[in-house]
């Protein structure tokens, strides 16, 4: 299970995920494309890149160009080849889910925030 600690007031409070995909899930566009940018970076081509996905050259084009973007399993996939690829893209890729899990924290502190004294009721009631 995977918590993530967030400040709100004076208490912290934790998001628990339950799983990666629980996290991968919330992963943005924009971070979906980079993510897709490294992999391209670290297989060296599109083609290889596709072949590692399993998914046309065209479908990587397309997640490059924004047009479409990773479905959480291809997401899944991309973090697995590049944790096991050279510590630049590791690291790359881990600054994009941390940039990514800034933006679910101060999500979460917006939504304790409005909440209000009612902040202690179960999260998962309103995402």
């Amino acid at each position: 299970m995977a918590a993530v600690r967030a400040s709100s007031g004076t208490s912290r409070k934790y998001i628990v995920f339950g799983s990666i995909r629980g996290f991968v899930h919330r992963i943005g566009k924009d971070a979906r494309r980079e993510l897709v940018e490294l992999l391209v970076q670290a297989v060296g081509s599109v083609k290889g890149a596709a072949e590692k996905l399993g998914v046309s050259r065209q479908a990587v084009h397309e997640f490059l160009s924004g047009k479409t973007h990773p479905r959480d399993e291809l997401v899944e996939k991309i973090l697995e080849i590049l944790s096991f690829e050279h510590q630049w893209f590791r690291k790359r890729a881990l600054e994009v889910l941390h940039r990514e899990m800034e933006v679910v924290v101060e999500g979460y502190a917006a939504v304790m925030e409005l909440l209000g004294p009612s902040r202690d009721r179960d999260l998962e009631d309103y995402l």
